[in-house]
């Protein structure tokens, strides 16, 4: 099954650090377009269905989906390949890895990708305009 993402307001896109943050998530999850909630709806709509509920549901929890990206400070063994220092020691790695030619070439590349994707996850839950938890419940009707 494919994994599909979608963000909160396209409105929100008008703004450059919102277009990074977009972009990032595109390039870094190797996703098509991000499209609005409003789209997604209406897209719904043009197939046929009734939409009966849509809501983020990010919004009714206490901890960020974000937060295993994110990375804490201090040490700790769950969290240190998201901090800072285990995000550099993992790219070093590679890098050693591929230099010593023990990684196929392109790891690094993989990996900075993925790392991009990762820093525009947290920026876009942080910012409010994208969520992975979009609900909704659309039937056929009869």
């Amino acid at each position: 099954s494919s994994r599909v993402l979608w963000t909160l307001a396209v409105t929100q896109f008008k703004n450059s650090t919102h277009q990074e943050i977009k972009y990032d998530i595109q390039v870094g999850d190797a996703l098509p377009d991000i499209v609005s909630t409003e789209v997604i709806i209406q897209a719904l709509k043009d197939s046929g269905f009734e939409v009966l509920e849509c809501k983020d549901l990010a919004l009714d929890t206490e901890v960020p989906w974000s937060l295993p990206l994110q990375g804490e400070s201090g040490w700790n063994v769950k969290a240190f390949r998201s901090s800072a220092f285990g995000r550099i020691v993992t790219m070093t790695g590679v890098w050693l890895l591929e230099t010593l030619r023990l990684a196929p070439k392109g790891a690094l590349g993989t990996l900075k990708m993925l790392e991009k994707g990762a820093s525009g996850l947290v920026r876009g839950e942080k910012t409010g305009i994208f969520t992975p938890m979009l609900f909704f419940i659309a039937r056929k009707p009869l």
